[in-house]
Parts: C-alpha cells; sequence; structure tokens
C-alpha cells in the first residue's frame, strides 16, 4: 500500500502545486491511502500497513513524512530535488538510495498516466 496523508495549507516555494500533482497522480493507484487531515488511528493503522510512503517537499526540501516513513518501517518516496543535500539524516552510515525512491519535481509535472507508470517501474 502506498501511504500520503497531509495538512491542507499553502505551502512556500511552489510546493503546493507539487504536493497536490503527487497526490492527484498517485490516487488513481489502486491499494493506497492518500488524503488530508485523517484521524490519528486511522493514519497510525494506514501508515503501519503501508509498504511505500510518499515525502513531498514542503517549504523546505524536507518533510516530516520521512521520519514517519522510517519508523513506521516504510520505503520513502522522496519527491524532492534538494532533498539529499539537506536533508538525508545517517548518511554517513548508510546512503539514501539504499533505502529510498527519489523521483524528480520534473517528473511530477508530466502527465499524471506517466507518473503511474514509471511508479510502477520502480516498485
Amino acid at each position: 500500500m502506498l501511504f500520503s496523508h497531509t495538512q491542507d495549507h499553502i505551502y512556500a516555494h511552489g510546493a503546493t502545486e507539487i504536493r497536490k500533482k503527487a497526490t492527484f497522480a498517485f490516487q488513481k493507484l489502486t491499494n493506497c491511502s492518500i488524503g488530508h487531515d485523517i484521524p490519528f488511528n486511522k493514519w497510525y493503522n494506514n501508515i503501519i500497513n503501508s509498504k511505500y510512503v510518499l515525502v513531498v517537499r514542503g517549504d523546505t526540501p524536507g518533510s516530516h513524512s520521512f521520519i514517519n516513513a522510517i519508523v513506521a518501517g516504510c520505503i520513502p518516496i522522496i519527491i524532492s530535488d534538494s532533498f539529499q543535500y539537506c536533508s538525508t539524516p545517517f548518511n554517513d552510515v548508510i546512503k539514501l538510495e539504499y533505502y529510498s525512491i527519489t523521483i524528480s519535481e520534473k517528473i511530477i509535472f508530466r502527465k499524471s498516466v506517466r507518473i503511474i507508470e514509471y511508479y510502477r517501474i520502480i516498485i
């Protein structure tokens, strides 16, 4: 299952559009939990039963969703062109590419069908 739940508000530096496009594209897949502001118990159950978590940048290159994914034992799917330069914890111990998938922000602005095809290829 793919998981992505975030607060519904306006972000800086173009992140609002990136988050909308990413969630819209992945909503077309079956077995996904994607949306905004759900009760904590539902959020918790959905994330721990997921295999992947979308980590879409916000006002900064990072996102709290990255740590949530790691704690839940999920594979982060990172959509942030600068994440690896600013937000990689443990990089001196284990390289980001060993336990995550990164998708360029540019891909998000392509047709959503292509994004889904890309997702199916990488998983």
